[in-house]
């Protein structure tokens, strides 16, 4: 796991790059405001989120996700929810 963190580690700052206010708007026009009492709601949310964002991150960097394997492709996804869930709840704290 240490060599799949380096090798993928290059990617973080990149990866934050598309983690951004606008790309939540985005999600957020497509359910409705964020309703924190509503799980189902943050979960459509986050997930419209992840999606746009491996869409941009593949398309910007020469489809760069078509060239990893299952595993590094999941230590991503989780990299990018845990970057949404800060996004998000930034967002609450305003």
């Amino acid at each position: 796991m240490f060599l799949l963190n380096l090798n993928l580690s290059h990617i973080l700052d990149e990866l934050r790059n598309h983690i951004t206010e606008n790309r939540l708007q985005s999600a957020i026009s497509k359910f409705g405001s964020l309703n924190f009492d509503s799980s189902e709601r943050i979960e459509k949310i986050e997930q419209e989120f992840l999606n746009d964002t491996l869409i941009d991150l593949n398309e910007n960097n020469d489809n760069l996700l078509e060239e990893l394997d299952q595993e590094e492709k999941n230590w991503i996804k989780e990299r990018i929810k845990s970057e949404i869930k800060k996004t998000i709840n930034a967002t609450n704290k305003n």
